[in-house]
Protein backbone atom coordinates (compact mmCIF):
# COMPACT_ATOMS: atom_id res chain seq x y z
CA UNK A 1 0.00 0.00 0.00
CA UNK A 2 1.51 3.80 -0.75
CA UNK A 3 1.62 6.74 1.42
CA UNK A 4 -1.29 8.61 0.52
CA UNK A 5 -2.89 11.56 2.61
CA UNK A 6 -5.55 10.56 4.90
CA UNK A 7 -9.57 11.56 4.17
CA UNK A 8 -10.67 14.33 6.50
CA UNK A 9 -14.10 12.15 7.97
CA UNK A 10 -10.91 9.54 9.16
CA UNK A 11 -8.52 12.59 10.53
CA UNK A 12 -11.80 13.88 12.71
CA UNK A 13 -12.44 10.10 13.70
CA UNK A 14 -8.93 9.86 14.95
CA UNK A 15 -9.15 13.26 16.07
CA UNK A 16 -12.43 12.72 18.36
CA UNK A 17 -10.64 9.45 19.93
CA UNK A 18 -7.93 11.26 21.38
CA UNK A 19 -10.02 13.93 23.05
CA UNK A 20 -13.64 12.17 23.23
CA UNK A 21 -13.19 9.25 25.54
CA UNK A 22 -17.35 9.06 27.57
CA UNK A 23 -19.29 11.57 28.21
CA UNK A 24 -17.30 12.84 31.33
CA UNK A 25 -14.50 13.87 28.23
CA UNK A 26 -17.36 15.92 26.59
CA UNK A 27 -18.54 17.54 29.97
CA UNK A 28 -14.70 18.62 30.59
CA UNK A 29 -13.98 20.68 27.78
CA UNK A 30 -17.31 22.41 27.92
CA UNK A 31 -16.60 23.35 31.57
CA UNK A 32 -13.26 24.17 30.64
CA UNK A 33 -14.23 26.60 27.50
CA UNK A 34 -16.91 27.92 29.96
CA UNK A 35 -14.19 29.00 32.67
CA UNK A 36 -12.02 30.08 30.53
CA UNK A 37 -14.61 32.57 28.77
CA UNK A 38 -14.67 34.56 32.22
CA UNK A 39 -17.70 32.27 33.34
CA UNK A 40 -18.93 33.27 37.00
CA UNK A 41 -21.86 30.65 37.27
CA UNK A 42 -21.71 27.01 34.75
CA UNK A 43 -24.80 25.05 34.92
CA UNK A 44 -24.86 21.52 33.18
CA UNK A 45 -27.95 19.36 32.67
CA UNK A 46 -27.44 15.32 31.38
CA UNK A 47 -29.80 13.09 30.36
CA UNK A 48 -29.22 8.65 30.44
CA UNK A 49 -25.33 9.29 31.60
CA UNK A 50 -24.58 12.26 29.29
CA UNK A 51 -25.13 9.32 26.03
CA UNK A 52 -28.55 10.99 25.17
CA UNK A 53 -27.82 14.95 25.93
CA UNK A 54 -25.33 16.85 27.81
CA UNK A 55 -26.33 20.87 27.89
CA UNK A 56 -23.99 22.92 29.13
CA UNK A 57 -24.82 26.82 30.05
CA UNK A 58 -22.49 29.82 31.01
CA UNK A 59 -22.66 33.48 31.24
CA UNK A 60 -19.37 34.28 30.05
CA UNK A 61 -18.59 36.47 27.39
CA UNK A 62 -20.11 34.89 24.31
CA UNK A 63 -19.44 34.49 20.45
CA UNK A 64 -20.33 36.57 17.49
CA UNK A 65 -22.14 34.90 14.67
CA UNK A 66 -18.84 34.57 12.83
CA UNK A 67 -16.87 33.11 15.60
CA UNK A 68 -19.23 30.28 16.40
CA UNK A 69 -18.67 28.31 12.96
CA UNK A 70 -15.10 29.12 13.45
CA UNK A 71 -14.75 27.78 17.20
CA UNK A 72 -15.90 24.24 15.48
CA UNK A 73 -13.10 24.19 13.33
CA UNK A 74 -9.85 22.11 14.07
CA UNK A 75 -7.08 24.50 15.75
CA UNK A 76 -9.20 27.37 16.39
CA UNK A 77 -8.69 29.41 19.85
CA UNK A 78 -8.51 32.10 21.34
CA UNK A 79 -5.99 31.67 24.02
CA UNK A 80 -2.93 31.19 22.35
CA UNK A 81 -1.24 33.10 19.09
CA UNK A 82 2.37 32.53 19.22
CA UNK A 83 4.80 29.53 19.94
CA UNK A 84 5.95 31.27 22.74
CA UNK A 85 2.26 31.04 24.10
CA UNK A 86 2.22 27.35 24.94
CA UNK A 87 5.62 28.41 27.30
CA UNK A 88 2.98 30.11 29.83
CA UNK A 89 -0.18 28.51 29.23
CA UNK A 90 -2.61 30.22 31.95
CA UNK A 91 -5.94 28.93 30.47
CA UNK A 92 -7.76 25.14 31.19
CA UNK A 93 -7.97 24.77 27.38
CA UNK A 94 -5.59 25.77 24.27
CA UNK A 95 -5.48 23.03 21.21
CA UNK A 96 -8.26 24.19 19.66
CA UNK A 97 -9.69 20.51 18.93
CA UNK A 98 -12.55 19.76 21.59
CA UNK A 99 -15.37 21.20 19.95
CA UNK A 100 -14.04 20.15 16.62
CA UNK A 101 -13.62 16.40 17.87
CA UNK A 102 -17.18 16.53 19.90
CA UNK A 103 -18.83 17.96 16.83
CA UNK A 104 -17.22 14.57 15.03
CA UNK A 105 -18.89 12.49 16.97
CA UNK A 106 -22.22 13.95 18.28
CA UNK A 107 -24.87 16.47 17.02
CA UNK A 108 -23.91 19.43 18.59
CA UNK A 109 -25.90 22.73 19.08
CA UNK A 110 -24.60 26.60 20.00
CA UNK A 111 -26.30 28.93 20.84
CA UNK A 112 -24.25 32.13 22.00
CA UNK A 113 -24.49 35.99 22.70
CA UNK A 114 -22.00 38.63 23.61
CA UNK A 115 -22.33 40.68 26.24
CA UNK A 116 -22.55 43.95 24.29
CA UNK A 117 -24.92 42.18 21.52
CA UNK A 118 -28.92 42.71 21.74
CA UNK A 119 -29.50 38.88 20.43
CA UNK A 120 -27.85 35.53 20.25
CA UNK A 121 -27.06 33.45 17.29
CA UNK A 122 -28.05 29.87 17.37
CA UNK A 123 -25.77 27.34 14.91
CA UNK A 124 -26.72 23.91 14.74
CA UNK A 125 -23.80 21.27 13.10
CA UNK A 126 -23.85 17.60 11.86
CA UNK A 127 -20.37 16.29 11.40
CA UNK A 128 -18.77 19.49 11.98
CA UNK A 129 -20.68 21.16 8.99
CA UNK A 130 -23.14 24.18 9.70
CA UNK A 131 -26.56 22.93 8.50
CA UNK A 132 -28.85 25.83 10.45
CA UNK A 133 -28.08 29.36 11.46
CA UNK A 134 -30.53 31.86 12.49
CA UNK A 135 -31.01 34.33 15.79
CA UNK A 136 -32.47 33.45 19.04
CA UNK A 137 -33.11 35.14 22.40
CA UNK A 138 -30.48 34.16 24.95
CA UNK A 139 -28.88 35.50 27.95
CA UNK A 140 -25.24 36.90 27.49
CA UNK A 141 -23.17 33.79 27.24
CA UNK A 142 -23.13 30.35 25.81
CA UNK A 143 -25.20 27.61 25.84
CA UNK A 144 -23.91 23.92 24.35
CA UNK A 145 -25.90 20.93 24.14
CA UNK A 146 -24.03 17.92 22.76
CA UNK A 147 -26.87 15.13 21.69
CA UNK A 148 -26.72 11.60 20.80
CA UNK A 149 -22.88 10.99 21.55
CA UNK A 150 -21.38 8.67 19.38
CA UNK A 151 -24.55 7.58 17.31
CA UNK A 152 -22.84 7.22 14.21
CA UNK A 153 -20.12 4.86 15.94
CA UNK A 154 -21.49 2.04 17.28
CA UNK A 155 -18.36 0.15 18.30
CA UNK A 156 -17.65 3.36 20.42
CA UNK A 157 -20.86 3.41 21.90
CA UNK A 158 -21.10 -0.24 22.82
CA UNK A 159 -17.63 0.11 25.02
CA UNK A 160 -19.63 2.60 26.95
CA UNK A 161 -20.28 1.92 30.72
CA UNK A 162 -24.04 1.87 32.06
CA UNK A 163 -25.40 5.14 32.65
CA UNK A 164 -24.95 5.20 36.60
CA UNK A 165 -21.57 4.58 36.12
CA UNK A 166 -20.77 7.53 33.39
CA UNK A 167 -23.59 9.63 35.57
CA UNK A 168 -21.07 8.75 38.62
CA UNK A 169 -18.04 9.72 36.60
CA UNK A 170 -20.02 13.27 35.58
CA UNK A 171 -21.08 14.02 38.91
CA UNK A 172 -17.30 13.75 40.41
CA UNK A 173 -15.78 16.02 37.42
CA UNK A 174 -18.19 18.85 38.08
CA UNK A 175 -17.20 18.56 42.10
CA UNK A 176 -13.48 18.72 41.04
CA UNK A 177 -13.98 21.82 38.83
CA UNK A 178 -16.31 23.11 41.85
CA UNK A 179 -13.13 22.31 43.88
CA UNK A 180 -10.75 23.91 41.53
CA UNK A 181 -13.08 26.96 40.76
CA UNK A 182 -14.98 28.14 44.14
CA UNK A 183 -15.52 31.38 43.46
CA UNK A 184 -17.75 30.14 40.01
CA UNK A 185 -21.09 28.95 40.75
CA UNK A 186 -21.87 25.35 39.27
CA UNK A 187 -25.21 24.00 39.29
CA UNK A 188 -25.82 19.97 38.14
CA UNK A 189 -28.78 18.09 37.19
CA UNK A 190 -28.99 14.64 36.08
CA UNK A 191 -32.20 13.04 33.94
CA UNK A 192 -34.13 16.33 35.79
CA UNK A 193 -33.10 15.78 39.40
CA UNK A 194 -30.60 18.51 40.65
CA UNK A 195 -27.20 17.09 42.26
CA UNK A 196 -24.99 19.81 42.43
CA UNK A 197 -26.48 23.53 43.56
CA UNK A 198 -23.19 25.08 44.67
CA UNK A 199 -22.79 28.58 45.60
CA UNK A 200 -19.59 30.89 45.32
CA UNK A 201 -17.52 30.31 48.15
CA UNK A 202 -13.87 30.07 49.77
CA UNK A 203 -11.84 27.31 49.17
CA UNK A 204 -12.51 25.75 52.68
CA UNK A 205 -16.52 26.28 52.07
CA UNK A 206 -16.21 24.57 48.87
CA UNK A 207 -14.74 21.72 50.13
CA UNK A 208 -17.40 21.61 52.79
CA UNK A 209 -20.08 21.67 50.12
CA UNK A 210 -18.57 18.67 48.11
CA UNK A 211 -17.44 16.32 51.13
CA UNK A 212 -19.73 17.47 53.92
CA UNK A 213 -18.34 19.34 57.48
CA UNK A 214 -17.47 16.12 59.32
CA UNK A 215 -14.54 15.60 56.60
CA UNK A 216 -12.98 18.85 57.04
CA UNK A 217 -13.55 18.25 60.58
CA UNK A 218 -10.91 15.15 60.53
CA UNK A 219 -8.91 17.75 58.30
CA UNK A 220 -6.22 20.31 58.94
CA UNK A 221 -5.49 22.95 57.14
CA UNK A 222 -2.10 23.29 54.98
CA UNK A 223 -0.67 26.00 53.58
CA UNK A 224 3.04 27.20 52.85
CA UNK A 225 4.23 29.72 50.14
CA UNK A 226 8.00 29.41 48.62
CA UNK A 227 9.50 32.44 46.88
CA UNK A 228 9.72 30.55 43.55
CA UNK A 229 5.92 31.26 43.66
CA UNK A 230 5.19 28.15 44.68
CA UNK A 231 1.91 28.09 46.74
CA UNK A 232 0.77 24.98 48.31
CA UNK A 233 -2.86 25.27 50.09
CA UNK A 234 -5.39 22.32 50.85
CA UNK A 235 -6.45 20.57 53.62
CA UNK A 236 -5.36 16.93 54.70
CA UNK A 237 -6.46 13.92 56.81
CA UNK A 238 -5.28 14.48 60.66
CA UNK A 239 -2.70 11.68 61.52
CA UNK A 240 -5.44 9.88 63.39
CA UNK A 241 -7.91 9.55 60.79
CA UNK A 242 -5.67 7.83 58.18
CA UNK A 243 -7.75 5.11 56.00
CA UNK A 244 -6.61 1.78 54.06
CA UNK A 245 -8.69 2.40 51.35
CA UNK A 246 -8.37 6.93 50.78
CA UNK A 247 -11.45 8.08 48.55
CA UNK A 248 -10.74 11.45 48.29
CA UNK A 249 -7.33 12.52 46.69
CA UNK A 250 -7.41 15.43 44.87
CA UNK A 251 -4.20 17.42 43.38
CA UNK A 252 -5.46 20.87 41.53
CA UNK A 253 -2.60 22.78 40.00
CA UNK A 254 -3.41 26.18 38.30
CA UNK A 255 -7.36 25.37 38.79
CA UNK A 256 -7.04 22.04 36.59
CA UNK A 257 -6.72 18.54 38.50
CA UNK A 258 -3.74 16.04 37.38
CA UNK A 259 -2.93 12.59 38.24
CA UNK A 260 0.65 12.45 39.56
CA UNK A 261 1.67 9.19 41.28
CA UNK A 262 4.75 10.87 42.46
CA UNK A 263 2.74 13.76 44.02
CA UNK A 264 0.17 11.82 45.88
CA UNK A 265 3.88 9.65 47.49
CA UNK A 266 5.05 13.18 49.00
CA UNK A 267 1.85 13.38 50.85
CA UNK A 268 1.75 9.63 51.72
CA UNK A 269 5.48 10.03 52.79
CA UNK A 270 4.71 13.38 54.91
CA UNK A 271 2.59 10.57 57.26
CA UNK A 272 5.49 7.94 57.25
CA UNK A 273 2.90 4.99 57.09
CA UNK A 274 3.20 2.07 54.30
CA UNK A 275 -0.37 0.76 54.82
CA UNK A 276 -2.65 3.56 55.63
CA UNK A 277 -3.13 6.55 53.30
CA UNK A 278 -4.46 9.98 53.76
CA UNK A 279 -7.05 11.54 52.41
CA UNK A 280 -6.59 15.25 50.72
CA UNK A 281 -7.50 18.30 48.09
CA UNK A 282 -4.43 20.33 47.63
CA UNK A 283 -4.38 23.81 45.50
CA UNK A 284 -0.93 24.10 44.16
CA UNK A 285 -0.01 27.41 42.53
CA UNK A 286 3.39 27.59 40.32
CA UNK A 287 3.84 30.37 37.67
CA UNK A 288 2.78 29.23 34.03
CA UNK A 289 6.05 29.17 32.39
CA UNK A 290 7.42 26.53 35.08
CA UNK A 291 4.66 23.99 34.06
CA UNK A 292 3.45 22.09 30.99
CA UNK A 293 0.25 20.64 30.55
CA UNK A 294 0.39 20.05 26.69
CA UNK A 295 1.18 16.36 27.20
CA UNK A 296 -1.78 14.61 26.48
CA UNK A 297 -5.58 15.44 25.18
CA UNK A 298 -6.76 15.16 28.43
CA UNK A 299 -4.26 17.73 30.13
CA UNK A 300 -4.43 15.63 33.06
CA UNK A 301 -0.66 15.55 33.44
CA UNK A 302 1.86 17.94 34.03
CA UNK A 303 5.40 18.42 33.73
CA UNK A 304 7.40 20.62 36.26
CA UNK A 305 10.39 22.75 35.80
CA UNK A 306 13.41 20.82 37.97
CA UNK A 307 14.22 24.14 40.00
CA UNK A 308 10.41 24.12 41.36
CA UNK A 309 11.31 20.76 43.64
CA UNK A 310 7.40 20.58 43.59
CA UNK A 311 7.74 17.05 45.00
CA UNK A 312 9.58 18.16 48.31
CA UNK A 313 7.72 21.90 48.81
CA UNK A 314 4.58 19.87 48.98
CA UNK A 315 6.56 17.18 51.59
CA UNK A 316 7.85 20.15 53.71
CA UNK A 317 4.42 21.82 53.81
CA UNK A 318 2.44 19.12 54.93
CA UNK A 319 4.87 17.72 57.08
CA UNK A 320 5.06 21.05 58.58
CA UNK A 321 1.28 21.44 58.90
CA UNK A 322 1.43 17.62 60.64
CA UNK A 323 4.03 19.17 63.03
CA UNK A 324 2.11 21.91 64.55
CA UNK A 325 -0.87 19.65 65.02
CA UNK A 326 0.61 17.14 66.55
CA UNK A 327 2.11 20.09 69.27
CA UNK A 328 -0.89 21.76 69.55
CA UNK A 329 -3.53 19.58 69.49
CA UNK A 330 -3.06 15.88 69.50
CA UNK A 331 0.06 15.59 71.83
CA UNK A 332 -1.24 17.61 74.66
CA UNK A 333 -4.17 15.04 74.57
CA UNK A 334 -2.25 12.09 74.86
CA UNK A 335 -0.51 13.68 78.48
CA UNK A 336 0.00 10.99 81.00
CA UNK A 337 -2.42 11.49 84.62
CA UNK A 338 -0.51 11.25 87.59
CA UNK A 339 -3.28 11.20 90.98
CA UNK A 340 -2.28 12.38 94.34
CA UNK A 341 -2.74 10.02 96.82
CA UNK A 342 -6.16 9.46 98.31
CA UNK A 343 -6.61 10.18 101.55
CA UNK A 344 -8.49 6.98 104.09
CA UNK A 345 -12.36 7.25 104.25
CA UNK A 346 -13.57 9.82 107.31
CA UNK A 347 -16.39 6.98 107.82
CA UNK A 348 -17.43 3.85 105.96
CA UNK A 349 -20.66 4.41 103.36
CA UNK A 350 -23.73 2.94 104.55
CA UNK A 351 -26.66 1.22 101.91
CA UNK A 352 -29.25 -0.45 103.83
CA UNK A 353 -27.96 -2.52 106.96
CA UNK A 354 -24.59 -2.47 106.79
CA UNK A 355 -21.89 -1.05 105.16
CA UNK A 356 -20.62 -2.00 101.37
CA UNK A 357 -17.31 -2.47 102.65
CA UNK A 358 -17.19 -3.55 106.05
CA UNK A 359 -20.18 -6.20 106.07
CA UNK A 360 -23.29 -5.30 108.43
CA UNK A 361 -23.03 -2.28 110.82
CA UNK A 362 -22.69 -2.85 114.67
CA UNK A 363 -25.73 -2.15 117.08
CA UNK A 364 -25.83 1.38 117.90
CA UNK A 365 -24.91 2.64 121.43
CA UNK A 366 -25.28 5.62 123.68
CA UNK A 367 -23.17 7.14 126.00
CA UNK A 368 -19.94 9.37 124.89
CA UNK A 369 -18.16 8.31 121.60
CA UNK A 370 -14.96 6.82 121.05
CA UNK A 371 -12.08 9.65 120.90
CA UNK A 372 -10.56 8.99 117.42
CA UNK A 373 -7.27 7.23 117.55
CA UNK A 374 -4.72 10.13 117.91
CA UNK A 375 -2.74 10.28 114.47
CA UNK A 376 1.03 11.63 113.98
CA UNK A 377 1.36 15.25 112.76
CA UNK A 378 1.79 15.74 109.06
CA UNK A 379 5.28 16.49 108.32
CA UNK A 380 6.42 19.16 105.62
CA UNK A 381 7.38 15.69 103.56
CA UNK A 382 4.07 14.74 103.44
CA UNK A 383 2.35 18.21 102.74
CA UNK A 384 4.45 18.25 99.74
CA UNK A 385 4.74 14.83 98.86
CA UNK A 386 4.85 13.92 94.72
CA UNK A 387 1.93 12.70 93.10
CA UNK A 388 1.99 8.66 93.33
CA UNK A 389 2.84 7.51 89.92
CA UNK A 390 0.47 7.32 86.29
CA UNK A 391 -1.83 3.97 87.17
CA UNK A 392 -0.83 1.65 84.11
CA UNK A 393 -1.38 -1.99 83.74
CA UNK A 394 -1.09 -4.67 81.01
CA UNK A 395 -3.91 -6.86 79.65
CA UNK A 396 -2.57 -10.07 78.73
CA UNK A 397 0.92 -8.87 78.74
CA UNK A 398 0.39 -6.86 75.04
CA UNK A 399 -1.93 -4.04 75.66
CA UNK A 400 -1.01 -1.14 78.13
CA UNK A 401 -3.97 0.56 79.61
CA UNK A 402 -3.49 4.20 80.94
CA UNK A 403 -5.31 7.76 82.10
CA UNK A 404 -4.46 10.73 79.60
CA UNK A 405 -6.16 14.07 79.23
CA UNK A 406 -8.38 13.10 76.90
CA UNK A 407 -9.82 10.06 78.84
CA UNK A 408 -7.96 6.85 78.63
CA UNK A 409 -6.17 4.72 75.88
CA UNK A 410 -5.44 1.27 74.99
CA UNK A 411 -1.61 0.82 73.15
CA UNK A 412 0.07 -1.80 71.67
CA UNK A 413 3.16 -2.11 73.12
CA UNK A 414 4.96 -4.41 70.34
CA UNK A 415 4.43 -1.70 67.53
CA UNK A 416 4.55 1.71 70.08
CA UNK A 417 7.62 0.41 70.80
CA UNK A 418 8.51 0.04 67.18
CA UNK A 419 7.60 3.79 66.62
CA UNK A 420 9.99 4.42 69.19
CA UNK A 421 12.71 3.12 67.57
CA UNK A 422 12.47 3.62 63.99
CA UNK A 423 12.32 7.23 64.60
CA UNK A 424 15.55 7.15 67.10
CA UNK A 425 17.13 4.84 64.34
CA UNK A 426 15.90 7.79 61.76
CA UNK A 427 17.16 10.65 63.05
CA UNK A 428 20.48 9.49 64.52
CA UNK A 429 24.01 7.19 62.39
CA UNK A 430 22.91 3.74 63.26
CA UNK A 431 26.09 2.70 65.35
CA UNK A 432 27.65 -0.99 63.87
CA UNK A 433 28.54 -4.06 65.91
CA UNK A 434 31.10 -5.94 64.79
CA UNK A 435 31.17 -9.98 64.65
CA UNK A 436 33.82 -11.81 65.51
CA UNK A 437 32.98 -14.44 63.23
CA UNK A 438 31.88 -12.94 59.89
CA UNK A 439 29.40 -14.80 58.48
CA UNK A 440 29.21 -15.82 55.03
CA UNK A 441 25.76 -16.60 53.04
CA UNK A 442 25.38 -17.81 49.68
CA UNK A 443 22.56 -16.17 47.65
CA UNK A 444 20.36 -16.55 44.50
CA UNK A 445 21.23 -14.83 42.14
CA UNK A 446 18.41 -12.23 42.10
CA UNK A 447 19.54 -11.57 45.82
CA UNK A 448 23.10 -11.22 45.32
CA UNK A 449 21.74 -8.21 42.67
CA UNK A 450 19.52 -6.90 45.03
CA UNK A 451 22.32 -6.33 47.75
CA UNK A 452 24.75 -5.62 45.48
CA UNK A 453 22.79 -2.28 44.35
CA UNK A 454 21.89 -1.56 47.49
CA UNK A 455 25.23 -1.64 49.05
CA UNK A 456 24.69 1.98 50.38
CA UNK A 457 21.05 1.34 52.17
CA UNK A 458 22.90 -1.89 53.94
CA UNK A 459 25.54 0.25 55.20
CA UNK A 460 23.43 3.54 56.50
CA UNK A 461 21.15 0.64 58.56
CA UNK A 462 24.19 -0.54 59.93
CA UNK A 463 25.11 -3.45 57.80
CA UNK A 464 29.12 -4.24 57.12
CA UNK A 465 28.66 -6.47 53.94
CA UNK A 466 31.22 -7.66 51.54
CA UNK A 467 30.70 -9.53 48.21
CA UNK A 468 32.52 -12.33 47.44
CA UNK A 469 33.37 -14.27 44.17
CA UNK A 470 30.03 -15.59 42.58
CA UNK A 471 27.03 -14.92 44.34
CA UNK A 472 27.97 -15.27 48.08
CA UNK A 473 28.66 -12.65 50.19
CA UNK A 474 30.33 -11.74 53.96
CA UNK A 475 28.34 -10.32 56.67
CA UNK A 476 30.74 -8.60 58.97
CA UNK A 477 28.97 -6.09 61.13
CA UNK A 478 25.25 -5.57 62.69
CA UNK A 479 23.16 -2.66 63.69
CA UNK A 480 24.12 -2.71 67.42
CA UNK A 481 19.86 -2.72 67.75
CA UNK A 482 20.19 -6.36 66.89
CA UNK A 483 21.05 -8.76 69.78
CA UNK A 484 22.20 -11.16 67.64
CA UNK A 485 22.26 -12.49 64.01
CA UNK A 486 22.13 -15.55 61.94
CA UNK A 487 21.96 -16.62 57.99
CA UNK A 488 17.63 -16.95 58.24
CA UNK A 489 17.40 -13.70 60.46
CA UNK A 490 19.36 -11.29 58.05
CA UNK A 491 17.69 -13.20 54.99
CA UNK A 492 14.55 -12.60 56.50
CA UNK A 493 15.08 -9.34 56.95
CA UNK A 494 16.17 -8.65 53.35
CA UNK A 495 13.22 -10.55 52.15
CA UNK A 496 10.54 -8.41 54.56
CA UNK A 497 12.35 -5.31 52.67
CA UNK A 498 11.93 -6.35 49.11
CA UNK A 499 8.29 -7.27 49.80
CA UNK A 500 7.90 -4.10 51.17
CA UNK A 501 5.87 -2.05 48.58
CA UNK A 502 6.08 2.00 47.04
CA UNK A 503 9.46 2.26 49.17
CA UNK A 504 10.82 5.24 48.48
CA UNK A 505 13.57 4.93 50.61
CA UNK A 506 15.40 1.20 51.31
CA UNK A 507 17.09 2.54 54.28
CA UNK A 508 14.07 3.60 55.76
CA UNK A 509 12.57 0.49 54.19
CA UNK A 510 15.70 -0.94 56.36
CA UNK A 511 15.30 0.53 59.78
CA UNK A 512 11.21 -0.08 59.81
CA UNK A 513 12.22 -3.69 59.51
CA UNK A 514 15.16 -3.42 62.46
CA UNK A 515 12.70 -1.77 64.65
CA UNK A 516 10.25 -3.99 64.18
CA UNK A 517 12.79 -7.14 65.20
CA UNK A 518 14.28 -5.22 67.65
CA UNK A 519 10.78 -4.26 69.31
CA UNK A 520 9.55 -5.57 72.62
CA UNK A 521 7.35 -8.92 71.54
CA UNK A 522 3.46 -9.10 72.40
CA UNK A 523 3.11 -11.62 75.55
CA UNK A 524 6.74 -9.46 77.69
CA UNK A 525 5.80 -8.51 80.87
CA UNK A 526 6.35 -5.12 81.61
CA UNK A 527 7.19 -3.37 85.04
CA UNK A 528 5.09 -0.37 85.49
CA UNK A 529 8.38 1.91 85.23
CA UNK A 530 8.95 0.34 81.98
CA UNK A 531 5.59 1.36 80.84
CA UNK A 532 5.54 4.93 81.37
CA UNK A 533 8.88 5.28 80.16
CA UNK A 534 7.81 3.41 76.61
CA UNK A 535 4.47 5.87 76.76
CA UNK A 536 6.15 9.29 77.43
CA UNK A 537 8.87 8.47 74.41
CA UNK A 538 5.77 6.78 71.79
CA UNK A 539 4.21 10.06 73.05
CA UNK A 540 6.78 12.42 72.08
CA UNK A 541 7.05 10.95 68.56
CA UNK A 542 6.05 12.81 64.98
CA UNK A 543 3.26 10.10 64.64
CA UNK A 544 1.88 7.75 67.67
CA UNK A 545 -1.03 6.68 65.74
CA UNK A 546 0.54 4.07 63.00
CA UNK A 547 3.94 2.32 63.64
CA UNK A 548 6.18 2.28 60.79
CA UNK A 549 4.55 -0.31 58.75
CA UNK A 550 0.94 0.88 59.28
CA UNK A 551 -0.37 -0.67 61.99
CA UNK A 552 -2.67 1.42 64.58
CA UNK A 553 -0.32 1.91 67.63
CA UNK A 554 -3.49 3.08 70.21
CA UNK A 555 -6.90 3.40 70.93
CA UNK A 556 -8.34 6.53 72.62
CA UNK A 557 -11.40 6.13 74.18
CA UNK A 558 -12.41 9.97 75.00
CA UNK A 559 -14.53 11.07 78.05
CA UNK A 560 -17.65 11.94 75.55
CA UNK A 561 -17.29 8.45 74.22
CA UNK A 562 -17.27 7.03 77.80
CA UNK A 563 -20.05 9.12 79.08
CA UNK A 564 -22.08 7.79 76.00
CA UNK A 565 -21.54 4.34 76.21
CA UNK A 566 -22.41 4.52 79.80
CA UNK A 567 -25.75 6.49 79.15
CA UNK A 568 -24.77 9.54 80.82
CA UNK A 569 -25.00 11.50 77.36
Amino acid sequence: MRIRKLPEAVVARIAAGEVVENPASVVRELVENALDAGATEIQIWIEEGGKRRIRVQDNGIGMTPEEIPLAVQRFTTSKIQEPEDLNRVATLGFRGEALYAIASVARLTIVSRPREAEEGWRVEFEKTRVVRQEPAAHPPGTTVEVRDLFYDFPARRHFLSPDYVETRRIIELVGTYALAHPKVAFTLTVDGQEVYRLEPADRAARIRQIYGEEWLQDALEVHRTYPSGVEVYGFVSRPDKLKSRPLVQVLLVNGRRIQDDRLRAAVHRAYDTAVHYPEFVLYLTVPPEAVDFNIHPAKQQARFARRLRIFEKILKAVGAALRTQMEQTLRPKLKLVSYPPAPPPHRPLEIGEGSLFHGPSAPATTGTPEAPAPQPPASAEGRNAPLAAVPLFQVDNTYIVARVESGLVIVDQHVAHERVLYERLKNREVNVRLLLFPIVLDLTPAQRRWVEQNLEALKKAGFVVELLSGNSISLKGIPDILEEITKESFLAILEEVQRQKRLPDVTLGLLKTLACKAAVKAGDPLSPEEMQSLLEQLFATENPYFCPHGRPILIVLSREELERRFGRR
